[in-house]
């Protein structure tokens, strides 16, 4: 995927420092790789730039370990191994959603709390007595429609608070 959002050719890419064709990259987390001898990830990592002024706007997920040298010593870093996994999809289907549960949380949940409140106070006789004695009953069904209502919106809600926090798998040396 690099290859081609970078628009170069792969010999050159292959035979490159990665820096050089992701100049966005995060520098220390990679180096770390090499001197901590421990692995790195990145989710939803946001890349702008590939290569020679290429621009886009892509998500990736990135993975990186060391490849140590047993010939040596100290067990030294001889190379990584860095994997890189376009999830621009998924990121931005992520976002849409947070927007729509955003927009579900304020632009419905808010009136639907004002007409509740409004309801309990005309059936409590705050503003009076309620005639005909009839409309108390319609007021009453409107009142259980929207408590039903809240109660769906906030079921929903909850559905995705725990739906948006993920299980992130957590590599470790073994």
């Amino acid at each position: 995927s690099f290859i081609n959002y970078a628009r170069l050719p792969q010999e050159e890419v292959s035979d490159s420092c990665i820096f050089s064709v992701v100049p966005e990259l995060k520098v220390l987390p990679l180096v770390a790789v090499f001197f901590d001898k421990r692995s790195y990830q990145d989710y939803g990592y946001k890349l702008s730039k590939i290569g020679q002024g290429h621009y886009l706007g892509k998500y990736w997920d990135l993975y990186a370990w060391p490849i140590l040298d047993y010939d040596s010593p100290d067990g030294e870093v001889k190379e990584a191994v860095l994997i890189a996994t376009d999830v621009s999809k998924r990121v931005e289907g992520e976002l849409e959603r947070k927007q729509l549960f955003a927009a579900l949380a304020h632009d419905i949940r808010n009136p639907l709390l004002g007409i509740k409140n409004t309801l309990d106070m005309v059936l409590k006789g705050v503003l009076g007595d309620i005639q005909p004695p009839r409309l108390k009953s319609i007021l009453t069904s409107f009142q259980k429609s929207n408590y039903g209502l809240l109660l769906m919106l906030s079921n929903i809600i909850d559905v995705y608070k725990h739906e948006s926090s993920p299980d992130i798998y957590r590599f470790k040396p073994a």
